[in-house]
């Protein structure tokens, strides 16, 4: 009885991907994105081939994704007159945040920007890693599965959101008139409590995906693109591992605080650039740097420039 209606739930969550995949397309002509970060974030990433994934309570905007399930809530007071699943879909949303868990890689389609020279590289004093951005594009938001990260466009326009989820939530109703109207155990089913969660739990996946790309529009001049990855809390990915990182290490700070993150390998060769920060001297950074990478799988893969925007931090 339940396998029929998983397979009809299946074809819809599908369904639900590829709108989202044709609404934050990732198809363009850019061949890196920039991670901004310091010197000994870009010493481990060297070192281990691996990047980290942060917990998305810890971004700089810190209720954006709150933010967004807010939106989608105000999106849902009309659907609920429509159908009884929303009225119970309503009262769960506000809750997605604590069943899931959503990590963050964030990037830019920017490769010597000013502003997040100041906010994410050290003030000036680190550096800005480009990456192969076909390297990251593991899968689609239209075959994802929960088993690996997808990279996605962040949009910052609150109408786009607005539309994307109501073409959501249209695609739902319409599912739901489509199976009331054949009749039978899966009609039956999906009007029920058992019903309604397993179809809460396909919009919750969708909608969490939607959130963790967008972000307020003060934030526009940034071009991000994210690498995501959510799962339920009680249904991790094989093989990964939350890991726990002290951000207060070596700043001299009384208390432990740290925050969560997932540790992803990429190939090495994806790594084709770096730009030296502008408050940094640029031949010692670069021999530091050289003195890294000589030796390993990426060698004189890796181009080295400098910034040169004239910035003078308060270190300088």
């Amino acid at each position: 009885m339940f396998e029929s209606l998983t397979k009809e739930l299946e074809i819809l969550k599908n369904d639900l991907n590829q709108h989202c995949d044709l609404n934050l397309s990732t198809n363009n002509q850019l061949p890196f994105l920039y991670h901004y970060t310091n010197w000994d974030s870009i010493v481990g990433i060297l070192v281990s081939g691996e990047v980290w994934l942060t917990d998305s309570n810890y971004t700089n905007d810190p209720i954006e994704v709150i933010f967004s399930l807010e939106r989608i809530a105000v999106q849902l007071k009309f659907w609920a007159t429509k159908h009884n699943f929303f009225k119970y879909f309503q009262d769960i949303i506000s809750s997605i945040p604590k069943k899931y868990e959503l990590f963050i890689f964030s990037m830019s389609e920017l490769e010597n920007d000013l502003s997040q020279w100041r906010a994410y590289g050290d003030d000036g004093a680190g550096f800005s890693i480009g990456f192969h951005k076909d390297v990251f594009r593991t899968t689609s938001i239209a075959n994802y599965d929960g088993s690996e990260p997808i990279l996605g466009k962040v949009i910052y326009d609150e109408l786009s959101l607005d539309r994307l989820c109501n073409l959501i939530l249209k695609n739902v109703y319409d599912f739901l008139l489509m199976i009331e109207g054949r009749g039978g155990d899966n009609a039956a089913l999906l009007n029920n409590v058992i019903g309604h969660r397993f179809l809460a739990e396909i919009l919750s996946e969708v909608f969490l995906r939607v959130a963790a790309l967008f972000k307020n529009w003060a934030y526009r001049n940034e071009k991000e693109w994210r690498l995501i990855y959510c799962w339920p809390i009680d249904a991790p990915p094989k093989n990964q591992t939350i890991k726990w990182r002290d951000q207060n290490k070596n700043k001299g700070k009384r208390f432990l605080s740290g925050s969560k993150y997932v540790p992803l390998h990429y190939q090495k060769p994806s790594m084709k650039r770096v730009i030296i920060g502008p408050c940094l001297h640029i031949e010692f950074a670069k021999q530091e740097l050289n003195n890294i990478i000589n030796g390993m799988s990426f060698r004189d893969a890796i181009d080295i420039s400098f910034s040169g925007i004239p910035y003078r931090n308060n270190k300088s």
